[in-house]
């Protein structure tokens, strides 16, 4: 089974919120626990960011096939779900002759 840019970007972003999320409930301690978890915190903060901008990325760099409706990267020729080939690229005018 393949997933799709699309619902794997949307993946990569709930992971995100997770990840966000526990780095909020991390921050519910006493001042003492607080120091000793703050390096485990701001990694958990990058990392989410980072997951984030990914997800975001798979989404947005990704086009609809007409022929089943899965995402695909805006560079493929082809559908790797049904095979449907989009249109052909051409040579630039100049370069015909």
């Amino acid at each position: 089974m393949i997933i799709s840019r699309a619902k794997s970007g949307f993946f990569i972003i709930g992971g995100s919120a997770i990840l966000f999320g526990l780095d909020v409930f991390l921050t519910d301690e006493t001042a003492m626990q607080i120091t000793m978890l703050a390096p485990v915190q701001n990694f958990l903060f990058f990392v989410s960011i980072v997951m984030l901008i990914g997800g975001i990325y798979l989404i947005v760099s990704s086009k609809p096939c007409p022929a089943c409706g899965e995402k695909v990267h805006r560079k493929d020729l082809d559908c790797k779900y049904c095979g449907w080939i989009f249109k052909i690229p051409r040579r630039p005018l100049l370069e015909r002759k």
